[in-house]
């Protein structure tokens, strides 16, 4: 099948996102609408496949409608074609499985979300509730042109499937995070609002076996936090064993190992008497760099994935997200 192919460029020095890169503090506020206009040019028309050059990481207010299904083999395709086209790992095509139906303004979207994300839509919301997504613009494709070149369908078929083709470019999306805008935490379920507490309020000292993973702890619980530190201005590579454990986490949240790449480093805060060697990706470690000084007072967004046993102690360890002075 003969393809015409458009790659979408609006600015040069395009960024490839990681699923769940977790930079919310970097994303501007722009609609999906903005968006979709911007890319409906003259050649986006004329192509079955648009691939969007540049991400667009982005937040928008939307309503949840309540309604999900699983992703159709072509949006299954095309994603699969978008990693491939981007350099962007093959198993982050995996991560999109599921759409959910959104509101913005008048217009319903169907939007994929990644999986891990995808427990805490049924936990924490109900239909109707407003939300804020965290999303990033992947492209589309026309589905009337694909199945007209689909070598693969009689022509009964595709006359078939052309009926329920909206003969419009299907605009693909993905859901990173989201956030309730009158989200009141009662508890560390772990859903997808930070809680504001301490990482030592985080922990659970009474961590059951069943948590174990080989050498390791994994907290089921993946508890979000917002916690005040002092920013100690230290970085380094991290070690063997935190990799290790970094790994054995990746594999129990089903995140594609790609993600290792991003998290080699960390920094150390002090909370109280106390100090953490944290795994931080490296654009937050530069964006504290330059905007924070050593014994600055901060507030970081952590996820507690764990802890590594040493003796009769546990290195706990929370991944940072991001950063508010």
């Amino acid at each position: 099948m003969k393809q015409i192919l458009y790659i979408f460029f609006l600015i040069l020095a395009f960024t490839i996102p990681s699923f769940a890169q977790n930079d919310w503090h970097t994303y501007p506020v722009r609609s999906i609408a903005e968006l979709i206009e911007a890319t409906s040019g003259e050649a986006s028309q004329k192509s079955d496949i648009i691939i969007s050059a540049n991400p667009f990481p982005s937040k928008t207010k939307v309503t949840y409608i309540g309604k999900s299904r699983p992703i159709g083999k072509r949006t299954k395709d095309f994603i699969k074609l978008w990693t491939e086209t981007r350099n962007v790992p093959a198993s982050n095509a995996d991560m999109l499985a599921e759409e959910f139906l959104f509101r913005e303004q008048d217009k319903e979207y169907w939007i994929p979300v990644i999986k891990t994300l995808v427990p805490f839509f049924g936990k924490e919301l109900k239909e109707g509730d407003e939300i804020v997504i965290y999303y990033f613009f992947l492209g589309g494709y026309d589905e009337a042109k694909l199945i007209q070149k689909d070598s693969s369908l009689s022509e009964k078929a595709k006359k078939e499937a052309a009926s329920k083709a909206t003969g419009k470019i299907e605009w693909i999306f993905a859901v990173e995070e989201f956030q309730k805008l009158t989200a009141k935490p009662q508890s560390n379920s772990g859903g997808s609002a930070y809680i504001s507490q301490s990482l030592a309020a985080a922990v659970d000292k009474d961590l059951k076996v069943s948590g174990k993973k080989g050498e390791f702890l994994i907290d089921a619980r993946q508890v979000k936090s917002k916690s005040k530190v002092i920013y100690t201005g230290e970085v380094r590579e991290a070690g063997e064993s935190k990799m290790r454990f970094l790994k054995a986490w990746t594999e129990s949240q089903g995140h594609p190992l790609g993600i290792l790449q991003l998290l080699k480093q960390e920094a150390r805060f002090r909370e109280g008497d106390k100090d953490y060697w944290l795994p931080i990706r490296q654009k937050i470690a530069d964006d504290m760099a330059t905007q924070l000084k050593k014994g600055d007072e901060v507030v970081i967004h952590t996820i507690l994935a764990g802890g590594m046993p040493e003796g009769n102690s546990v290195e706990w360890v929370f991944i940072v997200g991001e950063f508010s002075k």
